[in-house]
Formats: structure tokens, C-alpha cells, sequence
């Protein structure tokens, strides 16, 4: 495949916000993201297999590492992933606009 799926956060944040029927937030917690360094060892994985674009999901990727005791970004992890041999292209799916920066273009 040329492309892959990586997850960055699991669970959901709907919690004040769900209808009254909903169990998701409640049985799946709040949102918390993956550790930076899983996520980086994947995708090196995925690039020896002959990926070369990676396209980053979850609930609310901008706030991704957030839920961390240190102080990891999403601009982070993309400058990690930007270091990968052999990926060409990483995307993001399900950004807000209104968290996309100047930073983040770069």
C-alpha cells in the first residue's frame, strides 16, 4: 500500500456535549494520545514496507500530547514523523481549520 492510517488519540470528547443515549464517552473515557515514541516506531515500520504517505486520524489530532506530563505537540510528532526515511506525504484528517497555524503549514 502507499498509504496508511495512523491513529493518534482514541476515545472521545464529548462528554458535556453527548446526547443522553450516548455511551461512547463514557465507556471509552476521555481522549488520550498515543506516546510519540509508538507512533514514530510505526511509521518506520510502514516505511520499510514501502509506505510513503502516512495520514494522521483521532479525536481532536490539534490537541494531541495535551494529555502529557511533557510538552508534546502535534507540531512535534509531524517534525519526528518530517524525519522518517522514506515518507513522502503526511496528511492530516479531521483538523479543524480554526487550530490549523502558521506553524503548522511550515
Amino acid at each position: 500500500p502507499s498509504s496508511s492510517i495512523i491513529s493518534l488519540t482514541f476515545s472521545c470528547l464529548l462528554f458535556l456535549n453527548s446526547s443522553t443515549y450516548c455511551i461512547i464517552p463514557y465507556a471509552r473515557g476521555r481522549v488520550r494520545s498515543r506516546k510519540i515514541e509508538n507512533i514514530i516506531e510505526e511509521i518506520k515500520q510502514i516505511a520499510k514496507e514501502g509506505v510513503k504517505e502516512v495520514v494522521l486520524t483521532g479525536i481532536k489530532i490539534a490537541a494531541y500530547g495535551k494529555d502529557f506530563d511533557e510538552d508534546i505537540t502535534l507540531i512535534d510528532l509531524l517534525e519526528e514523523i518530517n524525519k522518517i526515511e522514506g515518507i513522502e506525504r503526511i496528511r492530516l484528517r479531521f483538523i479543524r481549520i480554526k487550530t490549523i497555524n502558521r506553524r503548522i503549514c511550515k
